[in-house]
């Protein structure tokens, strides 16, 4: 069994973060060839990469008033990138292990997922709404 991460380990890893999304985001500014989607969405995925990184270092430091909202913000970015799974153009090829389903039914899968975590943005702003009243 393990014990709780060292504060260390987990800056290290926030720090991690930050640096996969400023690569990512210079990729997706020089239209690298490399960024397999469109340079929106890249951007978004650079969003959420800060965004994890800003949680790891406030839970670090012991700043959890914003915990949902940041949460709220990540399950949003990730609604986004389900969406664009599941609704964007171009072919969608999947594989479940050794099924190949059809692409509409990957699709589906995708927005279903969006749906779902659409609900718990929601779910995370009403959270945290319901705290700032309670403090």
């Amino acid at each position: 069994m393990t014990g709780p991460a060292q504060p260390k380990a987990m800056l290290a890893v926030a720090v991690l973060f930050a640096g996969a999304g400023l690569v990512l985001a210079q990729q997706a500014w020089v239209a690298s060839p490399r960024v397999h989607v469109p340079p929106g969405v890249a951007y978004v995925v650079t969003a959420l990469l800060f965004v994890a990184a800003l949680m790891i270092t406030f839970q670090v430091f012991g700043f959890t008033h914003w915990n949902d909202l940041l949460a709220a913000v990540l399950l949003a970015g990730i609604t986004v990138e389900m969406l664009w799974f599941a609704l964007g153009s171009g072919a969608r090829p999947c594989s479940v292990g050794l099924w190949r389903p059809p692409e509409g039914v990957c699709r589906g899968a995708w927005g279903l997922c969006a749906l779902i975590c659409g609900v718990m943005t929601g779910w995370a702003i009403a959270r945290h709404r319901a705290r700032r009243r309670a403090d």
